[in-house]
């Protein structure tokens, strides 16, 4: 079995064993959630739809990129050149021009053509996230739960008074005891400190305290 971390739309952003999952928000709104997924070949080209997940759905080669690469490194390409200016030769030429034959180019009918029979991928929504069914229903057995699953409510009254500017400058202002703050959080963090992570760098969700 495999943890595997997807975002909304249904886009894989991690996959680890067991027990190494970082904490994440996990309330009702959460833009990301852990899964478990039993096939422990899930890749990258995985998506999940509707609590399903589709294989090997991946974009289109980069062929851009794949021609650059095989160009080899610009200084390696620099020293042909000069080596070619200084010996009268085209080795330079040669190499791009091989390159060429073989990488098909971005723009190529090749490209194209692939780039057209991949089927349209069904983004999921915020409103209908990918770990749920087609009816936003939650699937039994899918979602993992690791982290800290609701926000911390603030307490209005319990706040620190607000200053007036002019006060402040003064000297008015009646300075604010530490120990008021103590009561401003009402709400219960469940399943961890919020924003809090097992690799120490979590992002506390917006309403929460640091």
């Amino acid at each position: 079995m495999k943890k595997v971390l997807v975002d909304y739309k249904g886009c894989i952003q991690n996959i680890c064993d067991p027990g190494q999952e970082h904490e994440i928000y996990e309330g009702p709104d959460a833009a990301i959630r852990w899964v478990n997924v039993d096939d422990d070949t899930v890749n990258y080209s995985w998506i999940l739809v509707d609590g399903a997940w589709q294989k090997n759905v991946m974009a289109p080669p980069n062929y851009a990129v794949i021609r650059k690469g095989h160009y080899g490194e610009i200084g390696d390409q620099l020293d042909m050149i000069y080596n070619d200016m200084k010996n009268g030769t085209k080795n330079w030429i040669d190499h791009i021009d091989a390159v060429k034959a073989v990488v098909p180019g971005p723009d190529s009918d090749e490209a194209k053509e692939l780039s057209a029979a991949r089927p349209p991928i069904n983004w999921s929504t915020p409103e209908n996230p990918a770990w749920t069914d087609p009816n936003n229903n939650h699937i039994p057995g899918l979602v993992h739960t690791v982290g800290v699953k609701d926000s911390v409510v603030l307490d209005p009254a319990a706040l620190p008074p607000i200053h007036d500017p002019a006060a402040i400058l003064a000297g008015t202002a009646t300075p604010v005891d530490p120990a008021s703050l103590s009561n401003v959080a009402t709400g219960a963090v469940s399943g961890g400190d919020v924003g809090s992570s097992a690799e120490g760098g979590g992002s506390p969700h917006p309403g929460t305290l640091p």
